[in-house]
């Protein structure tokens, strides 16, 4: 942390948060079961960036796949993107800025996914459809001043 600065008094504000991409595609041949236990996980990547211009300000962006192939064991093709715009305290150094933004930012931006694909599929033809955890988990070659995970 940078000394002789008057902190905020939260380290990272959220400013915004919506969503880019919303598809939610019923699969006409899936033949529900009576189970709700799918053998597809949702596959996540979240990038985080400063915005140009703002060194206290940071987009972190997650983007959502499930099912992409349109499998008919599982209800329903997800597409899912959401943005969120936060504001972080520069008393904190980039490095660690970075760390704090990636663990608030996947939890802000999944946990309004999930909900949105609770909501969406809540009224469609085979109920809700509730996505589980999404854990963190490096990928191989991360950009410079981008951070990639997927999940």
């Amino acid at each position: 942390m940078k000394k002789n600065q008057p902190a905020m008094p939260y380290p990272i504000e959220l400013k915004n948060i919506f969503f880019t991409r919303s598809i939610v595609v019923a699969i006409p041949d899936h033949i529900p079961d009576g189970t709700q236990i799918l053998k597809i996980s949702p596959v996540n990547s979240i990038d985080i960036k400063m915005v140009e211009g703002h060194e206290d300000q940071y987009t972190v962006s997650m983007h959502t796949l499930f099912n992409q192939d349109s499998e008919a064991s599982a209800p329903y093709m997800i597409d899912v993107e959401c943005i969120a715009v936060f504001k972080v305290d520069t008393i904190i150094l980039e490095e660690e800025r970075i760390k704090r933004l990636t663990i608030t930012g996947h939890s802000v931006v999944y946990g309004a996914i999930r909900e949105a694909v609770a909501w969406i599929t809540s009224r469609q033809p085979y109920g809700p459809l509730n996505l589980g955890l999404s854990i963190l988990a490096p990928i191989a070659n991360p950009t410079e001043k981008t951070t990639k995970k997927e999940t």
